[in-house]
């Protein structure tokens, strides 16, 4: 196989507080020799671009937008081919297009006016229309690929349309403490864009259909006890929201309950 990888990328600064910046990027992935030689894989390549602005007053404010674009050709993909334990086969899963907007701003109105605290604030939103490019060759006549059916225009599996970060925190000498609540939509399971548990071939089958749109809310708090010494704590999805996170290898998975941490970090 003969790949070659590589790119680049330019800035301007219009003024100390606003950026452009811009960049393309050739990218590739190998297929392990087992898959070359049993499977007969292509290797994956893509082209990468990206496009933006960032703004930064150094007093409290800033705010970024980003536009992305993607494209793969022969892109390689676990089938997740049931039974077997749910392994999968590794296939080239055909092109894909991916077009992109990241958006994110953040203002500090401790830092804006001088208060003897920070509180950061920041939203975050990201838009993904990832869909393939052709009819998927995926395993070829294979039903049981969670790739069989995708035909050109379908969305990728797993991929969701938009997803939306929202974080919200105090922060006093040593002491921080944070509030971060994250919503992300339903996604399909299959490159078919079904959402019954039925295959292409008319079986029943459970890793077929939807995950579920959810939200978490999660606190975290750090204290710098010393210069080389940070203490942590947190809970993860406060609320203990119940959702089907994933429908691999085997049939719905449930989302990461409720969650109690706590640590420290040393720095040397």
């Amino acid at each position: 196989q003969d790949v070659v990888g590589g790119g680049f990328g330019v800035s301007y600064d219009w003024t100390p507080e606003l950026r452009s910046f811009a960049s393309v990027y050739r990218g590739f992935s190998i297929p392990g020799p087992n898959s070359f030689i049993s499977e007969d894989l292509n290797e994956e390549t893509s082209t990468a671009i990206e496009i933006g602005t960032r703004y930064d007053n150094s007093t409290g404010f800033s705010a970024e937008g980003i536009f992305f674009a993607s494209f793969y050709e022969d892109l390689i993909v676990d089938s997740n081919v049931g039974g077997g334990g749910g392994s999968g086969t590794t296939e080239n899963a055909g092109d894909v297009d991916v077009y992109g907007l990241e958006l994110a701003v953040s203002y500090d109105p401790g830092v804006a006016n001088s208060w003897v605290f920070n509180m950061p604030n920041s939203l975050a939103f990201t838009y993904t229309d990832a869909t393939f490019a052709n009819t998927s060759s995926a395993v070829g006549d294979e039903a049981e690929s969670i790739f069989a059916g995708a035909t050109k225009g379908n969305r990728l599996p797993y991929i969701p349309e938009y997803q939306i970060t929202v974080t919200t925190g105090i922060e006093y000498e040593k002491l921080g403490v944070y509030l971060v609540g994250s919503y992300v939509p339903a996604t399909f399971a299959t490159g078919s864009n079904t959402s019954g548990q039925t295959r292409p071939d008319g079986v029943r089958d459970a890793r077929y259909g939807r995950t579920e749109a959810h939200f978490l809310l999660d606190l975290e708090a750090k204290y710098q006890l010393t210069e080389n010494f940070e203490l942590f704590a947190g809970i993860k999805n406060i609320t203990g929201a119940e959702y089907i996170a994933s429908r691999i290898p085997e049939g719905p998975r449930p989302g990461a309950p409720r969650l109690i941490y706590a640590g420290g970090t040393v720095r040397f």
